[in-house]
């Protein structure tokens, strides 16, 4: 070996090699996992509502509501089921003796999951007026209601999407660009971490 291979070889050994911080990421992944139980906890909460709806005030509701009740239960439920698939890495009752390998792989996969419920709930912002729109106009034409009565529930969904589905559209799109500077950010540190 030449006295140049000899030098490099010594620079190669005596570079320091930065290490994952298995605390850091099991700190990390806890705090994601104790997250999406809480929203996966208020996504029942929600679908309970429109029940709790129901069973407050039977006799104050006609047919049409009801089907309106029984179809927001419906995608709602279907809502809460695809949202606890997409969370099921983090919603796991699995062992905590993972590897490194294992915590950044769930994390990355957790926070690609947590973009996609905030893609939903912004595409959810145009879906669901055109639904409504929809049901109302089926109860228009089909003349299950009385017009006034109709009209003022319509004006009632109106105001109410006016209200929270700017709201949401706006929130979800914060998460949304949160999470994709977050998977950002832990890949770019992971890769300082490999190339050092």
């Amino acid at each position: 070996m030449t006295n140049s291979d000899n030098e490099l070889s010594r620079l190669w050994q005596s570079q320091q090699v930065a290490q994952i911080d298995m605390k850091v990421l099991k700190r990390q992944w806890r705090s994601i996992r104790v997250k999406q139980h809480c929203y996966m906890l208020l996504d029942f909460c929600g679908l309970l509502a429109p029940l709790v709806f129901v069973y407050l005030l039977p006799k104050k509701l006609t047919a049409f509501d009801f089907v309106l009740i029984g179809i927001v239960t419906a995608l709602v439920a279907l809502w809460v089921v695809y949202f606890a698939w997409l969370r099921r890495f983090s919603l796991g009752f699995g062992n905590n003796n993972n590897s490194t390998l294992d915590y950044v792989e769930l994390i990355k996969t957790q926070y690609k999951q947590n973009i996609k419920i905030a893609r939903l709930n912004k595409g959810a912002t145009f879906i669901l007026p055109i639904i409504f729109g929809l049901l109302f106009l089926i109860a228009y034409l089909g003349e299950y209601l009385d017009p006034e009565i109709l009209i003022r529930k319509f004006k009632v969904i109106a105001v109410i999407f006016v209200v929270f589905l700017p709201a949401n559209w706006l929130w979800a799109k914060k998460r949304q660009s949160k999470f994709e500077k977050a998977l950002a950010n832990f890949d770019c540190n992971l890769n300082r971490v490999d190339h050092s």
